[in-house]
């Protein structure tokens, strides 16, 4: 999914970076949750450690 920016949250020493993403992306994501699925299921299908099962 293609990024719009970014954004940085920060307390004291510690600083967090998190990508941001168009609104029409997340709106559409919001409305097909399947792909979603299908992103998890090609997680899993290809990640040896299998993260993707831990985010349901």
């Amino acid at each position: 999914m293609a990024r719009s920016g970014t954004s940085r949250i920060k307390r004291d020493t510690t600083e967090i970076s998190l990508w941001t993403y168009p609104c029409d992306a997340i709106e559409r994501l919001a409305a097909n949750p399947a792909e979603i699925r299908q992103w998890r299921e090609e997680d899993e299908a290809t990640t040896s450690i299998g993260l993707s099962s831990n985010f349901v």
